[in-house]
């Protein structure tokens, strides 16, 4: 159980006006807690692996109703954020989160962050194997170990299930790639990468380890970080740091020096049993149009027979609280299991019952009629960060720049319906875009890359050029663009003028 005695002190001092919001961030951020522009709060909930079961939807429904937030925000990171929080409503909602099991800890700060992990792991044919259960001892390992939530900075860990994900394993403070050898499941493990102000490419480190052995390489790594890790120069904090000063191979010494003697138990995940699924006989006949083009961009097969993969978009990220009602409604109507959060911002189902997918494009449209979920428009469902309006730290509004290419893009589709089933899910994979350099939408990994900054003292954009299909990690072009031109140059990269 965690007791929030000091932060609810510092909370009532803040209320009785006797401390400002900068002088309580020290006891907020490590809960991922943080005043907004406008003076309200954002309240960051773990989603471990971007995992949510209809159980935990149900809490979480039941968190956003006590903090009375006014929207909710799937994040970059695969976790939910409860937005426009009155500072009131802060403490009762950390209670009701820890009664809930969803504590708050290692949200922000320099903690140990949420793990990614990969949204169609073990449904796609290309997964070597799913690594949701490993992530999800991990992090109970993790909560075990107390400097973990005492870094220099953050420590971020990403496990992926399928070879054409290992770029973005590459880039993690500790990253796992799941592979086999010898018909043994392991991970081979990169570290020290990392995207922000002055991204890097991590080293590999070990090339295989059995599965089990994970725990042992994260606190190989947060032990590193805890006894290396610049504390003086926050600038300079990162593990990426650590790597740069030591040169590759001194680094993978350093860190292989703390892996052997690493005090950790071997990972013995539980693996869920197969469930019986309690399905209507037959589903609503389909109403409305566009069913066939909705099945082409959102749906694919799964592995699993019978079965197929909903991609539900989000626009923005951004919902409301009886919109995780009407997908609560969805999830039980058809013995869905849980539903799967995506760096995108949005989410999939992935055990949906194949015969019944006009059924659910009906309940889509009905039940969620203010969220294009569809991708009827190009609008909101741009990659971007929640920008300046929202984070103090944001330089320019991503948000509104993503809407302007959304609209470009529905202009120039708008006689191309074939043209836009073939390219959507291509371009949208292409582009991302962050308020600032701290880079939340990893836009350096990006095609098409792009963040806010100053420069002569104006605000502009700063694109990210990849030179080859394989290079990893882009450079910022020279010359930063202007607001105004931001839209036609991206429209240019793309093909389209």
């Amino acid at each position: 159980m965690y007791d929030y005695t000091k932060e609810k002190e510092a909370l009532g001092e803040f209320l009785a006006g006797t401390k400002t919001a900068a002088e309580i961030k020290g006891f907020f951020s490590p809960y991922g807690i943080y005043q907004q522009k406008n003076g309200l709060f954002m309240m960051r909930l773990r989603i471990n692996g971007g995992r949510v079961s209809l159980a935990t939807l149900r809490n979480i429904i039941e968190i956003a109703k006590c903090s009375k937030a006014e929207y909710l925000h799937f994040t970059t990171r695969e976790a939910i954020q409860l937005h426009n929080v009155d500072p009131k409503r802060i403490a009762p909602v950390m209670d009701l989160c820890v009664q809930l099991g969803l504590p708050f800890r290692g949200g922000g700060g320099d903690t140990f962050r949420n793990i990614l992990t990969s949204p169609l792991g073990g449904v796609r044919k290309e997964s070597v194997f799913d690594v949701y259960p490993y992530a999800e001892e991990l992090k109970k390992y993790i909560f075990t170990v107390e400097p973990a939530f005492h870094l220099p900075r953050k420590i971020k860990i990403a496990m992926f299930d399928a070879p054409q994900d290992e770029r973005y394993v590459r880039v993690q403070d500790l990253g796992f790639l799941a592979i086999k050898k010898d018909g043994m499941k392991g991970f081979r493990v990169w570290g020290g990468g990392g995207i922000g102000r002055n991204s890097a490419e991590g080293i590999l480190l070990l090339d295989f380890i059995p599965v089990a052995k994970a725990a042992a390489a994260s606190k190989a790594m947060i032990d590193l970080f805890s006894k290396h890790g610049n504390r003086t120069n926050r600038a300079q904090a990162r593990i990426r740091y650590i790597a740069k000063a030591l040169g590759a191979e001194e680094f993978r010494k350093l860190y292989l020096s703390y892996y052997e003697k690493a005090d950790a138990p071997d990972l013995k995940p539980e693996f869920g049993k197969s469930r019986e699924r309690l399905l209507p006989k037959s589903f609503s006949a389909h109403l409305n149009p566009g069913l066939d083009e909705w099945k082409q961009l959102n749906t694919q097969p799964s592995i699993k027979e019978g079965e197929s993969l909903v991609h539900v978009r989000i626009p923005k990220g951004n919902l409301k609280e009886k919109d995780l009602e009407s997908i609560a409604w969805i999830m039980e109507k058809y013995s869905l299991a849980e539903f799967r959060l995506t760096p995108a911002r949005d989410f999939y189902f992935v055990d949906f019952p194949t015969d019944a997918l006009p059924a659910l494009y009906d309940d889509l449209l009905k039940l969620l009629p203010k969220l294009d979920t569809t991708l009827k428009s190009f609008v909101g469902q741009i990659v971007t960060c929640v920008g300046c309006t929202v984070c103090k730290i944001g330089l320019l509004d991503s948000p509104e720049l993503g809407e302007r290419v959304g609209k470009a893009l529905d202009e120039y589709f708008e006689n191309r319906k074939e043209e836009k089933l073939r390219l959507a899910n291509s371009i949208l994979d292409k582009i991302r875009i962050s308020g600032c350099p701290s880079c939340c939408t990893a836009h350096p990994m990006a095609e098409i890359g792009l963040n806010g900054i100053i420069k002569g003292g104006a605000k502009c954009w700063q694109f990210y050029q990849r030179e080859t299909p394989d290079q990893i990690l882009g450079t910022p072009e020279p010359e930063p663009t202007r607001d105004e031109d931001a839209v036609a140059k991206i429209m240019q990269k793309l093909g389209l003028c």
